[in-house]
């Protein structure tokens, strides 16, 4: 049976599903979903690229960040916990610049992998087997409590996603089937939809469709779980609450990507194609305050790069494809304007962050 006929059986006994339901299946299913498969999603074989694909500089920059994150914390041990490390790309270089530069901070950390994925979880024990500091956990709840930093490139916006529609009232749309097809439906939006609006305090207007991400509540609860004292890092692409409901997304950010090109169709090559939405930053914010985690940070990567230094540890010695990798990661065509870094933190005191001295956006929050 196909995942296709798989979700149309689910549809078919139990009625409509959400979206967040739908999603979850095509991207999470046990050998069938989109991220449970083990054909590569990632780099030129796959679908898209992320930053780790762009050689070692964005890894070099955030073994720079552990630095700073140790210093502030002070304590012997010092743990990163990266979840969703693809093939383990970011980590080697993490950690290969840290045996290189950072001896000494190389030799106090663990570093802890959480992938669902079986056969991403096998390549990264390849990838990462020069190295005995490192150690992979399926599931969050499986990581021993930690003091550290806990970090994701690109995890939050694979999160499976409500959506709903402003249609003389906030509406939540559902996946149903007519004539074997999937279609969408409408029933009124359950309360905790309308409260993920109000904790926002900013509602769609009529006529507008978006995502709301309740996993990420989740799963930023269960970071400050297992997390006693640290930082949490992430990078991925996303906006604050308003940018996230102006005009110009006024059908939402939901796209499918495919062999590197992109669409706004979820119901076809259904567990074959990736599905993503914008990360709305000033829902990280305000799950996190809830649960001991203060934002401290948040500003476009180009800038956080440039203010950790990136291009004084590698402009006198980066080669051309060096210098192109920099020019990705900064320029806003690349991922430099379209993702953003976000710091919270789980402690005594605020500290400050090198990485977010040449503009801190915390109050557009």
């Amino acid at each position: 049976m196909t995942l296709e006929e798989k979700i149309k059986e689910e549809i078919r006994r139990n009625g409509p599903i959400s979206f967040e339901r739908f999603m979850e299946m095509a991207l999470y299913l046990p050998g069938y979903g989109y991220y449970m498969k083990r054909k590569p999603v990632f780099g030129p074989q796959g679908d898209y690229y992320t930053a780790s694909h762009l050689g070692p500089i964005f890894g070099s920059a955030i073994a720079l960040q552990m630095r700073e994150f140790s210093e502030l914390l002070g304590q012997d041990r010092f743990t990163i916990v990266e979840a969703g490390a693809g093939t383990g790309l970011t980590a080697l270089h993490v950690l290969e610049y840290l045996r290189v530069h950072e001896r000494e901070l190389f030799d106090r950390t663990d570093y802890i992998i959480v992938e669902l994925n079986p056969y991403l979880r096998n390549a990264q024990r390849q990838r990462l087997r020069g190295f005995k500091n490192v150690m992979c956990f399926e599931r969050l709840e499986e990581v021993p409590m930690f003091s550290g930093a806990f970090f994701s490139n690109e995890l939050f916006d694979a999160l499976p996603v409500r959506i709903v529609e402003q249609r003389g009232g906030l509406k939540e749309i559902l996946v149903d089937l007519w004539r074997d097809k999937f279609v969408e439906v409408y029933r009124d939006a359950p309360g905790e939809i309308v409260g993920y609006f109000q904790d926002l305090n900013i509602l769609p207007e009529e006529g507008f469709r978006t995502e709301v991400n309740l996993r990420a509540k989740g799963l930023i609860h269960r970071i400050s779980e297992r997390m006693e004292r640290g930082f949490v890092l992430t990078v991925d692409y996303g906006l604050s609450a308003k940018e996230y409901l102006c005009t110009e997304r006024k059908a939402g950010t939901l796209l499918c990507y495919f062999r590197h090109t992109f669409h706004d169709d979820p119901y076809v090559r259904v567990g074959d194609q990736d599905i993503t939405a914008h990360v709305n930053f000033s829902a990280l914010k305000v799950f996190g305050e809830r649960v001991s985690l203060r934002t401290i940070g948040y500003t476009p990567l180009c800038l956080y790069l440039l203010s950790c230094g990136i291009l004084k540890h590698h402009e006198e010695t980066a080669n051309l494809q060096e210098k192109l990798e920099m020019k990705t990661l900064l320029l806003p065509e690349g991922f430099g304007e379209s993702h953003k870094v976000m710091v919270q933190y789980k402690g005594e005191g605020s500290p400050s962050l090198r990485g977010f001295s040449l503009k801190n956006m915390v109050c557009s929050l």
